[in-house]
């Protein structure tokens, strides 16, 4: 089943973060603990781990996007999984739909 990847909150005074650098593009395997995404704070560079082991199905954002802290910014799954339904439509705060996943078999 998807599970939608939450940017974490990187400190306590940390509201949003620029995604620098995808290190994963969609359909690439993702192992926990692996980096999905390089992101910038106002004080560093990190990377963001996955939380959970899959494919990457979704980007919900692209490279110097600024998203906000505990949004979703990626869905991971099996392969070929449809997550149309977890892609947020364009018009909410801090909603700006970039990559989705290839349509495979259903």
């Amino acid at each position: 089943m998807a599970q939608e990847i939450v940017m974490p909150k990187l400190g306590n005074t940390v509201e949003s973060v620029i995604i620098v650098e995808w290190k994963k593009d969609v359909g690439d395997s993702i192992a926990v603990g692996e980096a999905i995404c390089e992101v910038e704070t106002d004080k560093a560079t990190v990377d963001v781990e996955a939380e959970v082991a899959g494919t990457l199905l979704a980007k919900l954002y692209e490279a110097d996007d600024d998203v906000d802290v505990l949004v979703p910014f990626a869905i991971v799954g099996e392969a070929g999984e449809d997550v149309s339904g977890m892609i947020p439509s364009g018009g909410g705060a801090g909603s700006a739909p970039a990559e989705e996943v290839e349509a495979g078999p259903a």
